[in-house]
């Protein structure tokens, strides 16, 4: 009897150990078939509870938390825009004689500060029609001598404006100005091949060409209101002509500006200056060069063009 009931509760034993390691068996598979086809996410708690950002109930972002898996969408900070300095000078063509003055033996004669000179020039010349009152000035210009173009464009902008009276409100000396624009240069030179040029055969050439003796003490090519349409400086420091002693007076180079921001046909004044240095190259046997001291090309001619040609279109009507 005993050893009946010892083996049976021993086999009892064994009969419910089986049972429960496959019980254990059969639910560990069937919670690994009921989660097959579901996916697991760990929200960031943080999300939350930052202490930057004000709390959230939980409820409101219950239907979002599917969508993002690894916390709420991070903010960028809006882009900053660089400060302008707008007190910072803006380089215009007259740099290159400061720029280049180390590298061409030519600059130790010409004059560093003929920016300077010009926009005393330009003060000048504003004070002097401030004080004598003058009429607003009209847009005829005076026709060249060996620059046709220029004189058909002067004549057509003069046909145009005859008899129409500038308003009062307008730049007299820029009419077609829409609005304001900055100072823009244009510069020429024309430098002596084998020997310096004589003043006397400088004077000569340069009243040929209608240049006139007047503010700064240089020369101008003067529109019939006056108005100065480019200029003509000695190379040489300080720049100024003496009419008096031109006999003795003797020069390696001159130099032809214009300030198109001031002018109302850009192009057709560059037309005219361009003519009066190919004039002084071949009567004084002489060499144009442009603004950078490197001989004038044509092809540096055609982008003179296009620059002032892009510049009237952006700026002038």
């Amino acid at each position: 009897m005993e050893s009946f009931i010892e083996f049976g509760l021993r086999d009892w034993l064994l009969i419910l150990g089986s049972v429960f390691i496959i019980g254990v068996l059969l639910h560990g598979y069937w919670r690994m078939r009921s989660n097959r086809g579901s996916l697991k996410m760990s929200l960031d708690k943080s999300f939350l509870n930052s202490r930057h950002e004000p709390r959230i109930d939980a409820d409101d972002l219950a239907p979002y938390r599917a969508e993002l898996p690894n916390g709420g969408a991070r903010l960028i900070s809006d882009p900053k825009q660089a400060a302008l300095d707008l007190a910072e000078a803006v380089p215009v063509l007259m740099e290159p004689i400061d720029v280049l003055a180390q590298q061409d033996p030519l600059l130790d004669i010409l004059p560093d500060d003929l920016a300077e000179s010009t926009l005393l020039f330009e003060t000048s010349l504003r004070a002097t029609r401030l004080s004598e009152n003058l009429e607003p000035e009209s847009l005829d210009f005076e026709p060249p001598v060996i620059a046709p173009l220029a004189a058909e464009a002067n004549e057509k902008s003069a046909a145009g404006t005859n008899g129409v009276e500038s308003d009062e409100r307008s730049p007299a000396a820029n009419p077609r100005r829409v609005i304001e624009c900055p100072e823009k240069f244009l510069v020429l030179y024309v430098s002596a091949r084998r020997k310096d040029f004589s003043g006397p055969a400088l004077l000569a050439c340069l009243q040929q060409q209608n240049m006139t003796f007047g503010e700064m003490h240089i020369y101008h090519r003067l529109g019939t209101n006056g108005q100065s349409l480019f200029s003509l400086v000695n190379a040489v420091e300080p720049g100024a002509f003496d009419p008096a002693a031109m006999d003795t007076f003797k020069t390696p180079a001159v130099s032809l500006f214009m300030r198109a921001h001031e002018l109302t046909d850009p192009v057709g004044v560059y037309h005219e200056m361009l003519g009066l240095a190919e004039y002084l190259k071949i009567q004084l046997d002489g060499e144009i060069r442009d603004e950078a001291r490197k001989p004038l090309t044509r092809h540096s001619m055609e982008l003179y063009q296009e620059d002032l040609q892009s510049f009237v279109d952006t700026y002038f009507l």
